[in-house]
């Protein structure tokens, strides 16, 4: 017994046809709507001395997460060290990384900081390999008024990408 449908008839019929497109692809409005993936901070570190030399980061005494000093205000010896990764479709764009530093119990700013990072190429890499890279702040300069928490607020063009945190103490006086 023949089927009420035949081959030809399933394949031309419009509401069958047209399933099957919409199965097989995708919806014309998000073509082209794909965002490519943002710069992402992949490192945080507080430390004694960074540098950066020959495109890699060194780090000297790092994961500090208490200070001591014996007078404030107070300019410790800190760098902060990070590590910024670029996907590959974002080379040869500009991306501003911007740090703030602030005391939480009150949200005063301490000190604020900005890094442009612009790689158009990079030579010996892969198709498609995302490229890291690292920068220092050398926190040296920056005053700390008082003893207390420190919050470090990163974001990479405009959007949070990461933090941490650090407590200023006073030296304990010996009696």
């Amino acid at each position: 017994m023949a089927s009420p449908l035949t081959k030809a008839e399933t394949v031309s019929s419009p509401s069958n046809a047209t399933r099957a497109q919409r199965r097989r692809s995708v919806p014309s409005v998000w073509i082209g709507k794909v965002s490519a993936v943002p710069p992402r901070l992949t490192t945080l570190l507080l430390c004694d001395f960074a540098q950066v030399r020959e495109g890699l980061l060194f780090v000297s005494s790092g994961g500090i997460s208490r200070v001591v000093q014996s007078t404030y205000p107070a300019n410790p010896r800190l760098h902060l060290a990070m590590v910024v990764h670029l996907p590959v479709d974002s080379l040869g764009e500009s991306h501003q990384v911007h740090v703030r530093l602030k005391y939480p119990d009150t949200a005063e700013v301490i000190a604020n900081a900005e890094v442009a990072i612009q790689l158009n190429t990079v030579s010996g890499a892969f198709a498609g390999e995302g490229i890291n890279v690292p920068q220092v702040i050398d926190l040296v300069p920056i005053q700390f008024a008082r003893p207390g928490q420190v919050d470090v607020q990163v974001s990479i063009d405009d959007d949070p990408a990461g933090d941490l945190s650090f407590w200023l103490l006073p030296a304990v006086v010996k009696t």
